[in-house]
């Protein structure tokens, strides 16, 4: 059989055919990702935890999730969510860029995106990932669902995780080839001794807790047990923003290296990296002996910096099971 291939004496544009074949689902997102201008503001109604302490964005607006498959979001469906999401939070994806590969990948129905901050010694990865999937307390059902397909629903709320990855120098942001605090732990059970890998969401918030108070005392606005600041995540203690705008995400990065350092440390001693950061960043790092310490002048910059976040309820907010996150 003849193909038929359009010409210029055809009338048709082969140029548009071949780029609307060539476009995918993927390039859509990657598409509207490019067209989120410097000058574009959220329109976000605040900052939320839900009774469970998922965090969310209340949007000045609705957006409607079709019915996704159980098995995973698939990028066409994606795409079309992502497209009416940004026009409400384009500030939150202004300059990163779509993870094709989800990482972690268990967050089947989840889009994900990243960006890349240049630290001193180290570089940090800034991940947001979108949790798109139907609970209880996503919003309002259109329609039901089935054994194969989650309910559609509307909603004004937008689940969400922030995290600054610490990653290895000029790696490449999508791999988060992240600088590993613990690789494993040990489990007791029936008198034998396991080895498991901690990565599963149930280990990581009592990790989270503990890396948050291993951080040091009155340095974050509230308890760990409300929400962590200091995350385990990718193998690694991550800092967790609840108000990831570009420049936020900018000075979060630039304060969290000491930091992390001095965490890392607590783990796995003093890596050559963690002694390269004391020469580097001298007034906020030093080591006495063995150890690595916070200087009392990084310890002020880390207390500015966590003091403009607070916790506020009301009895409205109670009656709804919920907390806002308030930013000075």
């Amino acid at each position: 059989m003849e193909h038929f291939i359009p010409n210029k004496s055809s009338g048709i544009n082969t140029e548009m055919i071949l780029k609307s074949l060539k476009k995918n689902p993927s390039d859509k997102i990657r598409e509207i990702l490019s067209g989120i201008k410097s000058s574009d503001f959220n329109s976000i109604g605040g900052i939320y935890l839900d009774e469970v302490l998922n965090i969310f964005f209340k949007l000045e607006g609705e957006i409607t999730v079709p019915g996704i498959s159980v098995k995973e979001l698939d990028y066409k469906t994606g795409a079309a969510i992502f497209e009416n999401m940004v026009k409400f939070a384009p500030e939150i994806f202004f300059n990163h860029s779509f993870m094709e590969k989800r990482k972690p990948a268990a967050e089947e129905h989840s889009l994900q995106f990243c960006r890349k901050i240049e630290g001193v010694v180290i570089d940090f990865v800034h991940v947001i990932r979108i949790d798109l999937r139907f609970t209880p307390g996503s919003g309002v059902i259109v329609s039901s669902g089935n054994n194969d397909i989650y309910p559609s629903y509307k909603s004004d709320r937008l689940f969400f995780k922030s995290r600054l990855v610490p990653v290895k120098k000029g790696s490449l942001p999508e791999n988060i080839d992240s600088i590993k605090i613990k690789d494993s732990e040990s489990i007791e059970a029936d008198q034998r001794r396991f080895v498991s890998v901690i990565f599963e969401e149930k280990n990581r918030r009592p990790m989270s807790v503990e890396l948050s108070k291993r951080a040091g005392s009155g340095i974050f606005p509230f308890s760990a047990n409300i929400y962590p600041f200091i995350t385990y995540d990718y193998f690694t203690s991550c800092l967790s923003l609840p108000d990831p705008l570009p420049h936020r995400i900018e000075e979060g990065a630039l304060l969290f290296e000491p930091l992390f350092f001095y965490i890392n440390s607590l783990y796995r001693g003093i890596s050559d990296s963690a002694a390269r950061g004391a020469e580097e960043i001298p007034d906020s790092l030093t080591i006495e002996g063995d150890n690595l310490s916070l200087t009392g002048e990084y310890i002020k910059k880390l207390n500015t910096f966590f003091s403009r976040y607070s916790i506020y309820t009301d009895d409205s907010l109670m009656l709804q099971g919920l907390r806002k996150i308030e930013t000075a």
